[in-house]
C-alpha cells in the first residue's frame, strides 16, 4: 500500500526529486536525509486507524457494564 502511495506522490509531486533536494547539517551521515524525511513523511501520512487490541481495550469495559 505504502508502495503504491510513494508512486503516487512521485508522479503527480516528483517526491523522489524534491526529497532529494533536502540537505541537514551532518557531515557524513549514515542514513540519507531524504530516506528520514521519507520515513517520518509516511509516519504522519498514513491514516490513524487503531488497531484491533486498542478498540478491545476501549470497549471491553463498556460490555462488561452493559447488564444481561
Amino acid at each position: 500500500m505504502m508502495a503504491r502511495f510513494y508512486g503516487y506522490i512521485d508522479k503527480v509531486f516528483g517526491f523522489r526529486r524534491l526529497a532529494a533536494l533536502l540537505t541537514d547539517s551532518r557531515s557524513a551521515p549514515a542514513i540519507p536525509t531524504a530516506a528520514i524525511f521519507g520515513t517520518a513523511f509516511a509516519v504522519f501520512a498514513r491514516p490513524r486507524v487503531p488497531s484491533g487490541d486498542s478498540v478491545g481495550r476501549v470497549y471491553a469495559p463498556m460490555h462488561r457494564a452493559i447488564p444481561g
